[in-house]
Order: structure tokens, then C-alpha cells, then sequence
């Protein structure tokens, strides 16, 4: 999928949709059928199935660039092969349903580049330094949030918080939460 999420531009104020750069998700296109989550519960084949790990990569690209995120949605099924990356940290998308969209809110254009490596896939975003940085702290499950946090989760949901701060000092955190259907159970510690 390099070819379709590789060298974009996004200019300064402009927003990405992961979705805008698919083109059609047809057989004549190229595109194969692997499992997709429909209904909240449903595994189907489908053309385009398994997009997702692509958008999560991306995601979870822009999400340590300090990038606001205008629109994700997390599956609703749990997804175990995204624990070892960072469970709850996962963006679906369906080109006619969910899309991901992050803004460029730098003073510059940013680059996002794309490749595989053997069975892994990686996402670069580039562009000139504004001086911030981005730190997550999690995964939480509802049992670990730290009461300081003033959060009271839901039952099979998982929170992360992202610290941004500014190239002056400021700080702005915000929490990202994803809850699924059911979460397995942390192993005994």
C-alpha cells in the first residue's frame, strides 16, 4: 500500500484524510479481499480488509508528531496483534464509513512517507521543527488509570494520554480512549 500512502504533501492548515488518497477499492483496481469488522462483531471478507494496519500506522505516526487528531475511531473488536505497538492505539477505516484525519496545524508543509520492511510497515512524517514534542504514557486499562488523572472509565476500554508541549514550555494533555466490545484480561503480574 506504499504506492498509495507514500510522498504526500500536506500543506500548513490543511487537513490529511487517509481515506481521499484509496482511490476505488475494486478488484479492477488491484485491491484483495482479507477480513474486515462489520456490525461491530462480524469478521467478512472483503476487498480492502486489513486497510487498518495501515491507518493505525499512520495514526499512531501522527499521534507522536504532536498532530491534532480530527477524526479516528478505534475498532470494536479488540485487536491483539496492535498490543505489542500499543493496544489501544488503533484507527479503522472503510472507505464509504470511518476515516482517519489529522491537521497540520505547523507553520510548514509536512512529507508523509511510507514503506515496508520484510513483514513490517513504517510511517515517517517530515517537516520543519516548531519545537514540539509529543509524549504518550499508557496503555491504562480501566483498573490502572492513576486517580490524579480524574478519569473514570468505562468496562472494556483502554486510555492513553498524549502530553504536547510547545517549543515555550506549554503543555497541553489530552487522553485517547478506545473501547471494544471485550479486552482480554492483563496476565497475572
Amino acid at each position: 500500500l506504499a504506492e498509495k500512502m507514500n510522498a504526500i504533501i500536506v500543506p500548513p492548515g490543511a487537513q490529511f484524510s487517509f481515506n481521499s488518497f484509496l482511490g476505488p477499492i475494486t478488484a479492477a483496481a488491484g485491491w484483495k479481499k482479507a477480513l474486515g469488522i462489520f456490525g461491530g462483531k462480524n469478521l467478512i471478507l472483503t476487498l480492502g480488509g486489513g486497510l487498518c494496519q495501515v491507518s493505525t500506522t499512520v495514526y499512531r505516526a501522527a499521534l507522536l508528531a504532536g498532530l491534532p487528531i480530527i477524526e479516528r475511531k478505534p475498532h470494536s473488536l479488540y485487536v491483539s496483534y496492535y498490543k505489542k505497538f500499543g493496544e489501544g492505539l488503533d484507527a479503522t477505516v472503510f472507505s464509504t464509513g470511518p476515516d482517519l484525519v489529522f491537521l497540520n496545524d505547523t507553520p510548514s508543509y509536512i512529507f508523509v512517507q511510507s514503506y515496508g520492511d520484510g513483514d513490517d510497515a513504517y510511517v515517517k512524517i517530515y517537516g520543519t521543527s516548531d519545537g514540539r514534542k509529543a509524549i504518550l504514557q499508557g496503555p491504562y486499562r480501566s483498573h490502572d488509570i492513576p486517580a490524579e488523572k480524574g478519569y473514570l472509565p468505562s468496562i472494556n476500554e483502554i486510555a492513553w494520554f498524549r502530553t504536547i508541549q510547545s517549543a515555550d514550555g506549554e503543555k497541553k494533555e489530552e487522553m485517547i480512549t478506545s473501547r471494544y466490545r471485550a479486552i482480554p484480561r492483563h496476565p497475572a503480574r
